[in-house]
């Protein structure tokens, strides 16, 4: 049996003979900190809790490399296109000289007029493949050339727009991932160097059970999401009743939810650490 353990069972016959949320208010400003003799098993997936953070980091970084190589295709498939995406493209009015038309026209097979337009007083041609557009050899069309005349028919707008969102959608989601894993990593530290200082709330039952109850005159919120992401849990191999005493240590509880690091233990010996978003 632990130290908190052998603390846990004394208090809790002086709560049962006070009685009252007055005697689970005294205990917990009684309890003491918690148990910091930890198995080697414990210790190491603390020393690995922030790794989960790390994969999500990876995996943006391999988002951000299959984008490039997508746009890598696309750009060997038409040139031009990236300049077009970085407004290196100017609006101009272009006369349809040819046209060619293909007998199913598809993603990879399409219709193909032939434009001529005149930029910063040079002549240019080029081809635009499209599919179902009404133009007609001689008429007057709007494209957008790129400096090296490469012609695009459709307006950079949404282009920037949908890239610009996609831009800072993925840096918002890598700075959280970021910041979550710089918490993960500070406060397992602060576990495995002894300089964590915790708050303590008695429970009965246990997290990931419907009769779990925080033992505090303003319990946090209790919702089952709020106990799903585990670092590390040890099962007792003697299981007492469904009511079992314990007690939270938790970082923080902010606006009445539990964030940051905590360990839940409970008097027949559960242990089980996790992370609070």
């Amino acid at each position: 049996m632990t130290g908190i353990e052998k603390f846990a069972t004394i208090e809790w016959i002086g709560v049962v003979r006070n009685g009252g949320s007055n005697a689970a208010t005294s205990m917990s400003s009684k309890l003491p900190p918690y148990d910091r003799d930890m198995p080697s098993k414990e210790f190491e997936a603390l020393a690995r809790a922030h790794r989960p953070w790390s994969r999500m980091l990876w995996a943006m970084v391999a988002v951000v490399g299959l984008i490039a190589i997508g746009i890598g295709l696309v750009e060997a498939r038409e040139p031009g296109t990236i300049d077009h995406l970085l407004g290196q493209s100017s609006e101009q009015t272009a006369t349809v000289t040819g046209f060619e038309e293909v007998p199913w026209c598809d993603r990879n097979n399409r219709d193909r007029y032939t434009i001529a337009w005149e930029q910063d007083g040079v002549a240019r041609t080029g081809d635009i493949r499209v599919c179902g557009e009404p133009w007609a050899i001689g008429d007057q069309v709007r494209i957008w050339s790129t400096s090296a005349g490469e012609p695009s028919k459709s307006s950079p707008l949404t282009m920037r727009v949908v890239t610009g969102l996609l831009v800072v959608g993925l840096a918002v989601t890598t700075a959280m991932f970021w910041r979550a894993r710089r918490r993960v990593r500070r406060a397992a530290a602060a576990a495995l160097d002894n300089t964590w200082q915790p708050r303590t709330i008695p429970t009965t039952g246990r997290p990931d059970e419907p009769n779990f109850r925080f033992l505090s005159p303003d319990p946090p919120r209790n919702r089952k999401r709020d106990w799903q992401r585990i670092i590390f849990s040890a099962k007792s191999n003697v299981r007492s009743d469904a009511n079992v005493r314990g007690r939270l240590f938790i970082d923080e509880v902010r606006s009445g939810r539990l964030r940051g690091l905590s360990l839940h233990g409970t008097d027949d010996g559960d242990r089980v650490w996790r992370w609070h978003g």
